[in-house]
């Protein structure tokens, strides 16, 4: 098993190598170098440091490429670690083929680098210098001739635009802005909802008008002669109940628009209608049954047209008269 051959292809395939008992080799690459008259590309060395992360990803390399377990490549990397401290000790050195070899200097261990891997393309002839002083070296020259470079102007405001939208004059959604336009929109329509329901109950409120009590000064009509059966007026709802007709030809009643079991809802449907600007109160018909009432004063005519817009505002379920 080559052991060395494969600590090289491991070196150059991830820029680091630890070898148990020799230490950790790297692969550093030198930058480029500017000696005054050219420019030196840079190069590649190996270094070998003492210190180093204790790991197996080498013997895992090795039992992969040579189909092996991982402990039969650790017993071999060991072996051979052996077998080189005990080569330099007798003074040889140790070779990894197109890397470079181990070798002892003054009783320490190095490594030096193989030339071909060190190797470097020769310079390249190079002045170092800044456009600047190009330029006021030329103006010096031929101050009447010389123009400088053509530089496109653009104006303060074109430039700031350019900063706010990098990579040129295209422009970048903002989104902050289209977040806010659209919860604006959102208001709006919400508003506008809202808004159209009021006019709406409001106008409703004009056609079925809300009767308060009589007062003392009006004239109380005869019980026997102004209450008569729903189904007896002309144009009324078929709901079954009674109504009350006002010298005037006005009809008076009550329509129940909703039902609950608890006192508590009634109640809070009742203070939604008041706070609308109806009339609305809570008849007990038992202990487990309450009516949210409200009055209406209309002509025999609209009854039918005022129930069901009752209907459609209040109570899809149905309304009744009282």
């Amino acid at each position: 098993m080559e052991v060395a051959k494969y600590i090289g292809l491991f070196l150059l395939k991830n820029k680091a190598c630890y070898i148990h008992g020799l230490g950790n080799l790297e692969l550093k690459k030198k930058p480029a170098t500017f000696n005054g008259d050219a420019l030196q590309a840079g190069s590649y060395e190996v270094v070998l440091t003492s210190a180093g992360s204790i790991d197996d990803n080498l013997a895992n390399f090795i039992a992969t490429n040579e189909l092996i377990s991982i402990s039969k490549a650790s017993n071999a990397l060991r072996d051979y670690s052996t077998q080189a401290k005990a080569d330099l000790a007798q003074g040889k050195d140790v070779v990894i083929p197109a890397i470079g070899k181990f070798t002892e200097v003054d009783g320490k261990m190095k490594f030096l680098t193989d030339p071909h891997l060190q190797y470097t393309p020769p310079p390249i002839q190079a002045i170092r210098t800044s456009r600047r002083a190009e330029e006021e070296m030329m103006m010096q020259q031929q101050p009447q001739q010389y123009n400088p470079p053509h530089r496109e102007y653009i104006p303060q405001a074109q430039q700031a635009q350019q900063q706010s939208y990098p990579g040129g004059m295209g422009r970048q959604l903002n989104w902050n802005r289209i977040f806010l336009v659209i919860f604006l929109i959102l208001v709006a329509v919400v508003g506008g909802i809202y808004a159209i329901r009021f006019v709406k109950n409001r106008s409703l409120s004009y056609k079925v008008q809300t009767m308060a009590p009589p007062t003392d000064t009006a004239t109380a009509p005869k019980k026997d002669s102004t209450v008569t059966k729903i189904d007896s007026v002309a144009n009324a709802d078929s709901s079954v109940g009674t109504i009350q007709k006002t010298p005037d030809g006005m009809l008076h009643f009550k329509v129940i628009i909703d039902n609950f079991t608890t006192r508590k809802k009634a109640d809070k449907r009742a203070k939604t209608m008041i706070s609308y600007g109806h009339q609305a109160e809570v008849i007990v018909e038992d202990s487990n049954s309450y009516d949210v009432v409200m009055p209406v004063n209309a002509m025999p005519a609209d009854t039918a047209h005022i129930m069901d817009s009752m209907r459609r505002n209040y109570n899809p379920a149905g309304v009744y008269i009282y």
